[in-house]
């Protein structure tokens, strides 16, 4: 038996707005859209962070047409199946409502309306507490993609379409569509409709059907500098600045990457100590999963006080850069400064005996 309310997760809109998509499917079950489903979107206020970014810079004011389309999803919740034996009212990017409306919808869930079926879809930045406790009080169930990495992805949408590609071949697909995994599903759907099914694929005959570059995960320029890729840490970063995709609309401006490049080196500094010997030890200090913790711990220890010294400097050099130069007298374009400090940052890795990526594929998903 379906259940009257249902929360779509994931972070890739793509993956997402598929299980949303699948859900609705299954719920309806035949019925006529017409009279059976009402879709309906909040519109973002987040001002300055992308979609399942954890600031709190919103906006709880609202237009007249945001109130209407709210007032329109109460209205909905409200009624009763009419000319059809079920209704359902899908909601849009919640994270997006404000206070009082996710109030709102966290009492409608302690007491849902018999014979309309909800889908609340994620969306819009980090959930509202209220909304996000009565969700898990109410046990409500939780759909996500089973995996959002692109190599699983790539994987499932291979087996699901009966195609198979080379090894080399999956690997460019990977590597194009970095973490922009959402692109995979219509990239099989149009192979085989070019080629048919149960044919194996070489990278000259997909090369023409990859497009642009995907955007990939901030984690990948940390982890490319950590072990001393100045080739690939360059790669990473000019997909950061110049590539999108759906779960990265907009390209990261220099000074945010030079702001992240900044808190992965000041990590280093609060773990730089004698006392701090273990993952363990690491993630309770850094506030942070012992895994990652573990690899910070690991690149703190390999640079030693006097790497780690020598990269802050790297990094003051460049924000001088940034303004200017000293009395503001050089003009650097912040490309090229995030550039050259990226490049130098890694070569400081790698004299400290950092391992290259291309032998250990340390910075790939």
């Amino acid at each position: 038996m379906n259940a009257p309310i249902t929360y779509i997760k994931g972070e890739d809109p793509v993956l997402r707005d598929r299980e949303a998509h699948r859900l609705i499917d299954v719920l309806l079950d035949g019925a006529d859209k017409l009279y059976a489903l009402e879709d309906f979107s909040i519109e973002s206020k987040r001002r300055s962070a992308d979609d399942g970014d954890a600031s709190d810079d919103t906006d709880d004011t609202i237009t007249a047409n945001e109130a209407n389309t709210f007032r329109s999803v109460m209205n909905a919740l409200s009624i009763p199946p009419f000319m059809t034996p079920l209704r359902v009212v899908v909601i849009r990017n919640i994270a997006s409502l404000n206070a009082d409306q996710a109030a709102m919808i966290a009492q409608y869930i302690e007491d849902p309306l018999d014979g309309v079926f909800v889908v609340l879809v994620a969306g819009g930045g980090r959930l509202n507490t209220g909304l996000d406790k009565a969700i898990k009080a109410h046990k409500v169930p939780i759909v996500a993609p089973k995996s959002e990495k692109t190599g699983d992805v790539l994987e499932a949408a291979l087996a699901g379409a009966k195609l198979t590609l080379a090894n080399s071949a999956r690997q460019t697909i990977a590597d194009r569509l970095g973490d922009d995994a959402g692109r995979i599903p219509e990239l099989i759907a149009l192979l085989v409709s070019t080629f048919g099914e149960g044919v194996q694929l070489r990278i000259e005959e997909i090369e023409p059907y990859l497009g642009e570059q995907g955007a990939v995960a901030p984690y990948m320029l940390t982890n490319a500098i950590d072990a001393g890729d100045t080739a690939a840490a360059l790669e990473i970063l000019h997909r950061l600045m110049y590539a999108t995709s759906a779960r990265a609309p907009k390209p990261m401006h220099p000074l945010q990457i030079m702001g992240m490049l900044t808190r992965h080196y000041e990590t280093m500094v609060r773990i730089d100590s004698p006392d701090v010997n273990s993952k363990q030890q690491a993630a309770a200090v850094l506030g942070m999963k012992e895994y990652p913790a573990g690899l910070r711990l690991a690149t703190t220890q390999r640079l030693g006080t006097k790497g780690i010294t020598n990269a802050i400097g790297l990094l003051a050099t460049a924000d001088l850069d940034f303004r200017g130069g000293v009395g503001g007298s050089r003009a650097i374009p912040s490309e090229t400064v995030i550039e050259v400090l990226v490049a130098r940052l890694a070569g400081l890795a790698k004299r400290s005996g950092a391992k290259s990526a291309a032998s250990t594929g340390s910075w790939r998903r």
